[in-house]
């Protein structure tokens, strides 16, 4: 759901009941840091995963090994009368192994916070 819609509903919501809540998580939080610290040619995939938890995707690589995904969004939004404020937090990185496991590199990273007052 794109921000503005969500908004447009809470916006809907509140002339209704004067004060709305809207809050939208998706994937599972895991640790940046720890995701940062990882070494090309040392980490390993299990590591990673054991890591980080369940990924969000895997796909083939061009190597021979895979790529792996994790992200995770949280959303939140309060609309009351004449006025919206929420918080987004996004963050997500995709890692390529190669066919023995190992770290080859970071493909994304993405850590992004914004706010709406």
């Amino acid at each position: 759901m794109s921000k503005f819609t969500m908004l447009l509903a809470i916006a809907t919501t509140s002339l209704a009941t004067a004060c709305a809540t809207a809050k939208s998580n998706y994937g599972h939080e895991f640790s940046m840091d720890a995701a940062n610290s990882f070494q090309p040619g040392v980490t390993t995939q299990q590591q990673a995963l054991d890591s980080l938890g369940k990924p969000e995707s895997i796909q083939a690589a061009p190597n021979g090994g895979k790529r792996i995904a994790w992200q995770y969004m949280k959303s939140t939004a309060t609309a009351g009368l004449g006025s919206v404020k929420g918080a987004s937090i996004h963050e997500g990185i995709a890692i390529v192994f190669n066919a023995d496991g190992l770290m080859d590199h970071v493909h994304k990273r993405v850590q992004t916070t914004s706010t709406i007052d």
